[in-house]
């Protein structure tokens, strides 16, 4: 199974033949977002939170990896073998960390774009931790914490980086003089964006404009995003580098 933007992972099966044997064992191997993957573990490891959450938070691309054996099936059975078959009691295998440095010339491109005094915000499918980071690195968040919208405790909130802030999604946090935006910088899940979209859509639309990072998000949700903007009268101009940024790059102007 191919990776889906939408599911967060992707799945292989492969099989090898043992030393003087003509009998084939097959095997599932699955990677993807751990918070996606978490739940598909037979058995998760007390530290599978706090590791990739650190990691992430120090700028780490993080992707989890996942196996379980197959019964002995011949090929065709494999094949039928479901989505939901193959993604369930796996083992867990680790975890791979990516670095992703910054090319060289990012840093002064967005400090020319701000100093043109044009808005600069960040649309990524990555791991909102590993967004924010980055965002920090390419200063074009200047408040000194960053809220994450964030599903705890069964609502969603804002949550800081770091978890050591949690303040509620809306009620005084948006009055006149005491709106959030004007001492935290604000980033939005594709899940955070859904929920928005679908139950607080005057707070969306109050929202959009202070928004600086979108994470975790679906291609389609990177259209809605740019559309958006551009009903609220902003200009938008986009650069993407991947087939999952093609909606919104031709909706830019």
């Amino acid at each position: 199974y191919h990776f889906s933007s939408a599911l967060k992972r992707m799945s292989v099966i492969a099989g090898s033949t043992l030393p003087n044997s003509t009998e084939v064992q097959y095997i599932a191997t699955v990677k993807g977002a751990p918070e996606t993957l978490k739940n598909m573990f037979s058995e998760i490891p007390s530290n599978y939170d706090a590791t990739y959450l650190s990691l992430s938070r120090r700028g780490a691309r993080v992707l989890a990896l996942g196996y379980k054996r197959l019964p002995a099936l011949n090929s065709q059975d494999i094949r039928n073998m479901s989505r939901d078959e193959l993604e369930s009691d796996l083992v867990f295998a680790g975890f791979v960390i990516i670095s992703c440095p910054l090319k060289p010339d990012s840093a002064a491109v967005i400090k020319e774009i701000i100093n043109a005094s044009h808005l600069v915000v960040m649309i990524t499918g990555d791991n909102p931790l590993t967004a924010c980071h980055v965002s920090r690195e390419l200063h074009f968040t200047k408040k000194p914490t960053t809220l994450i919208l964030t599903w705890k405790e069964k609502k969603w909130c804002w949550e800081s980086v770091d978890q050591s802030e949690t303040i509620e999604l809306g009620g005084k946090n948006i009055e006149p003089k005491k709106e959030i935006w004007k001492n935290y910088a604000l980033c939005v899940t594709g899940d955070g964006l859904e929920y928005l979209r679908d139950n607080e859509p005057g707070l969306l639309k109050k929202l959009f404009p202070y928004i600086v990072i979108y994470a975790r998000c679906e291609p389609k949700q990177k259209e809605f995003i740019i559309i958006s903007l551009q009903e609220l009268g902003f200009t938008t101009l986009m650069c993407g580098d991947g087939t999952n940024d093609v909606g919104a790059l031709k909706h830019a102007q």
